[in-house]
Formats: structure tokens, C-alpha cells, sequence
């Protein structure tokens, strides 16, 4: 009983958890995508 309750409570947790983790990842790359243009830009 508790083993189902840890996996629901993991299925809940989960996707939060990857989205809160993913989020920052995305703009930092996109944050570097924009830094690598502007250099080739600038030089």
C-alpha cells in the first residue's frame, strides 16, 4: 500500500520537478544561442 502511494506520489512529483529543472536549462541555452550570435556579430 505505501509502495502505491510513493509511486503516485512520484507520478505527481515528477512532471513538476522536470519542468521546474527544465525551464532554466531552455533559456540558459537559449541565452547562450543569443551570446554565440552577438559575438559573431560583433566580431
Amino acid at each position: 500500500m505505501t509502495l502505491l502511494n510513493y509511486r503516485k506520489s512520484v507520478a505527481v512529483l515528477l512532471p513538476d520537478t522536470l519542468f521546474i529543472v527544465t525551464v532554466p536549462v531552455i533559456h540558459f541555452l537559449y541565452a547562450v544561442q543569443n551570446i554565440i550570435r552577438y559575438d559573431y556579430l560583433v566580431f
